[in-house]
């Protein structure tokens, strides 16, 4: 495959994933395969009798999300939708291109999952190392680390990916 045509593609899987990333629910859900079940464990009658559970997969990638804290059925399909868009920010990969928005973000920030992919973007062209990314974002490496530690499940997903190469993990700033 030639360079034009790498980077053609490189360009398409970017454009394609970010799009997704910023799609709105009912748009979001038509890449997707949407199932609703009845969830086990504590929750009452009504947790056990009705399909409020929610496992959501996207259709290309078959990666999935499922959501059944909440009695609600809707409430969990909003929830399985934040966590698959955060699962595939953190699972498709791309060229790293610089992140042009907000950087001290909070995780319900309807962007989060897209900053979290362009994060993951440098992250993985860098290594891993978070002193190279941050310097590129013109950012203190503790100030990096701050804004990684604001969401359990990336501090956890860095985390796992600087451990699977034999990098020290994070230690979060008192």
């Amino acid at each position: 495959m030639g360079i034009r045509k790498q980077t053609r593609l490189a360009e398409t899987l970017l454009i394609e994933r970010n799009e997704l990333l910023q799609l709105d629910e009912n748009d979001f859900l038509k890449h997707c395969t949407l199932d609703f079940y009845k969830a086990r464990g504590p929750g009452g009658q009504k947790k056990n009798k009705t399909e409020s559970a929610v496992r959501l997969t996207h259709n290309d990638s078959s990666v999935a999300a499922t959501a059944s804290e909440d009695r609600k059925q809707s409430v969990n399909k909003s929830k399985a939708i934040k966590r698959l868009k955060l699962e595939l920010a953190f699972t498709m990969r791309c060229p790293a291109v610089p992140w042009k928005g907000q950087m001290d973000m909070n995780p319900s920030n309807k962007h989060y999952s897209l900053f979290c992919a362009c994060l993951f973007d440098h992250l993985e062209e860098n290594d891993w190392q978070i002193s190279t990314v941050a310097e590129a974002y013109k950012l203190s490496t503790n100030k990096l680390i701050k804004i990684i530690s604001k969401s359990d499940t990336l501090w956890q997903e860095v985390n796992k990916r600087r451990t699977s190469l034999n990098h020290k993990p994070l230690r979060r700033s008192k």
